[in-house]
């Protein structure tokens, strides 16, 4: 019984740590592009920005080499409406920076908080590896201890499709 205590704890451990790389390989690759398209919508709104004000124009510059994006997408807001009008794709490049920077946002928390569950897991199954010889004399024990572990792994399963969700759209 304990072998196999053992077997089913280190199984758990490391099919969640490559669960773990192989989200953070998706999140690395949904990231750059999403990085990609921000840029290009906030090149796009810097090209476009003609405010009458020239201290608008010069704040507008600053965000953009900074490369503060919330900040660029901020001063956009604050083009006259004729302006705007006369930048015909201008609203659309609002759109596409405010989307990206939303989908970003909705990315990194939902990796984060897949990463602390998957990290917890595997502290948790490496921890009561050292425990197994305390386990196996009470079988109630291994029972509750091989059914919090597939719960938290459904946990796990369910965050890990969240992220898997928010990467795809």
């Amino acid at each position: 019984m304990d072998t196999a205590l053992y077997y089913f704890l280190s199984t758990v451990a490391q099919t969640s740590g490559a669960a773990a790389a192989l989200l953070g390989a998706l999140v690395l690759f949904r990231m750059s592009f999403i990085a990609s398209e921000s840029t290009r919508a906030a090149d796009h709104l810097k090209e476009r920005f003609a405010h009458p004000d020239p201290e608008q124009v010069n704040r507008m510059n600053e965000c953009w080499v900074r490369g503060d994006l919330e900040a660029v997408l901020a001063q956009s807001h604050r083009l006259p409406p004729e302006a705007a009008a006369r930048a015909s794709d201008y609203d659309q490049a609002r759109m596409t920076l405010s989307h990206t920077l939303q989908s970003a946002r909705v990315l990194r928390r939902n990796f984060t908080r897949a990463l602390t569950n998957l990290g917890g897991l595997i502290a948790l199954t490496i921890a009561l590896i050292a425990f197994v010889p305390l386990q196996v004399k009470n079988t109630i024990t291994v029972i509750t201890v091989v059914t919090l572990i597939l719960v938290w792994m459904l946990a796990c399963a369910w965050q890990y499709w969240r992220v898997v969700d928010s990467a795809i759209r």
